[in-house]
């Protein structure tokens, strides 16, 4: 029985430019004439950009107000809707990014006429907030315009091939991947350019899908690689990972013995109580030889147990847990949610190659891999009462090596058709030979 109001219940979590003035090509007088992009009329529309993706202030200093001229992406009501801002930014991007779009004559007229219904017709209220929007756009900085789609949840085509070669589902390298010390496995994470992008869920058909894995978002503070030391079950970060030789199969394979590997690691069950909708811990096969694991961040005592610390620890240790509990409150929604989550790319040796399917039968075309809690009770003399910690684990198949064969080997019917045949009517009389 696990009890959470135990003082001596154990909880622990191991761990998301000028531009030059364009004259339309129509004629100037007539009601398309007012395509044309002189960069100096028109309302400039600068207070209706995607959501701003500003850094949380790190002191005092940092929180003083800025000017309204210093924020790249703004938005205000006036604006226009953040899903035409999307298609918009979508549209850009198949002229070849922003540069591209500048670059091309007429490039804000050619791009509203070819798209009346959404852009509005020549003249009218929606199309003059479309060639404002636009034209702001087209005055940011590279970066700037980088964190409007980072805003908007559009990648760029860096990003998409960047993500295309991550989802491979088979491994392209055939070199041993060398053994990093814990200081270089921290560092290593996913390329730059995903690791500077936070994806939303994108729907055209220019991008490409993003990653299956959870409803958080990946960043360079949340995900971080690990090279699997199946020699070495403890030095692996976060988790235990111990070599299994009979693993058993299920479905076609159900009487098929496979090797494979058992990722646990420990947890803390209040999570499950406070939110029994959410999956808190999971695990999928993410390529050949790379399972990703995306697990709570944060330690349960660490984010509600703050009286708790403050009996014991001194004044300036509290001053610092609740100073990263107002950060954490004041951060977006996205980035809040975000923070939540750690996520984990098990990559074992190169050559290795893994199933969840085999051993887990809702594993599905994610390849999720089956989540078992164990709970662990222990007792010491020097301890009056028992202690329970409970544990996430996750077994994971290869297919690489052979599977063994389980159970009586039974002998084949080696009969031919015709003998099983005579078999049914050899029991009639008077049968001529």
């Amino acid at each position: 029985m696990i009890g959470l109001a135990s003082p001596h219940f154990i909880t622990q979590l191991p761990l998301m430019t000028t531009h030059k003035s364009e004259t339309s090509p129509e004629n100037n007088t007539s009601s398309e004439g007012s395509e044309c992009e002189d960069e100096s009329s028109g309302n400039e529309d600068e207070e209706s950009v995607a959501i701003p993706l500003l850094s949380t202030p790190t002191s005092p200093q940092q929180k003083r107000i800025k000017p309204k001229a210093n924020y790249p992406a703004r938005t205000n009501a006036a604006g226009i809707p953040v899903t035409l801002q999307k298609e918009l930014a979508q549209d850009i991007q198949a002229f070849g990014g922003l540069e591209k779009f500048k670059e091309t004559k007429f490039g804000t007229s050619k791009l509203c006429k070819t798209k009346p219904d959404t852009c509005g017709v020549g003249g009218s209220q929606l199309r003059q907030k479309v060639r404002d929007k636009l034209k702001q756009w087209k005055k940011l900085s590279l970066e700037e315009y980088q964190t409007v789609l980072n805003d908007l949840g559009i990648w760029t085509s860096e990003q998409s091939a960047v993500h295309a070669r991550l989802t491979s589902r088979k491994s392209t390298s055939s070199l041993k991947q060398p053994t990093l010390h814990r200081e270089a496995i921290e560092k290593q994470a996913l390329p730059k350019e995903i690791l500077t992008f936070t994806p939303t869920v994108i729907e055209p058909e220019l991008q490409t899908p993003p990653i299956a894995t959870s409803s958080s978002l990946m960043s360079s503070t949340n995900t971080f690689t690990i090279n699997v030391n199946t020699a070495c079950p403890e030095a692996n970060r976060e988790v235990m990972v111990y070599d299994l030789e009979r693993l058993e199969g299920v479905g076609e394979k159900e009487n098929a013995l496979f090797r494979g590997f058992w990722i646990c690691f420990p947890i803390d069950i209040r999570y499950i109580f406070d939110d029994q909708s959410t999956d808190h811990w999971k695990a999928r096969v993410f390529s050949s030889d790379t399972v990703l694991l995306s697990i709570r961040a944060w330690n349960c005592s660490h984010l509600y147990d703050r009286d708790e610390f403050e009996k014991t620890v001194d004044d300036n240790v509290l001053e610092a847990i609740d100073a990263a509990h107002h950060d954490l409150e004041e951060e977006p929604n996205d980035k809040k949610e975000g923070r939540k989550w750690k996520h984990l790319f098990l990559k074992f040796n190169s050559g290795v190659e893994l199933s969840a399917k085999s051993v887990n039968a809702e594993a599905g075309e994610d390849e999720k891999l089956k989540l078992e809690l164990i709970p662990v009770t222990v007792s010491h003399k020097m301890i009056k009462t028992t202690c329970t910690t409970m544990y996430a684990a996750f077994k994971v198949a290869r297919v690489d090596v052979k599977a063994h064969k389980k159970g009586k080997l039974e002998k084949k019917d080696d009969k031919s058709d015709a003998a099983r045949l005579l078999d049914l009517i050899s029991g009639i009389n008077g049968m001529k030979v």
